[in-house]
């Protein structure tokens, strides 16, 4: 059985005005630049707002913890890593070598 919130949305699927949601959130839950996810039951869960991250930074750069433009940016060291294939204890792997003339 479908959730009745997936239901909604699929029989307005085809008027092309975008998702229709069954409990819409408020424009002060999900605007531009509002990150996050509709859980299970259809709910918007918000992860990160940015704009309001933009308004809680602070502006001195002796408090930020960003690189300002100017300072050179300081990259972490490379970290070597191993690829080979990840498998279960129940699984094997079988490489095989061919060529063709």
């Amino acid at each position: 059985m479908t959730s009745l919130h997936i239901r909604y949305a699929q029989e307005f699927s085809d008027l092309s005005l975008g998702t229709a949601l069954l409990h819409p959130p408020s424009k002060g839950r999900l605007h531009p630049g509002v990150c996050g996810y509709f859980d299970s039951d259809g709910d918007f869960k918000t992860i990160v707002d940015i704009p309001q991250i933009k308004m809680e930074v602070s502006t001195d750069l002796n408090e930020s913890k960003f690189t300002s433009l100017d300072q050179q940016v300081q990259l972490p060291e490379p970290e070597v890593m191993n690829w080979e294939p990840k498998t279960s204890s129940k699984m094997t792997v079988d490489n095989d070598d061919a060529s063709a003339g």
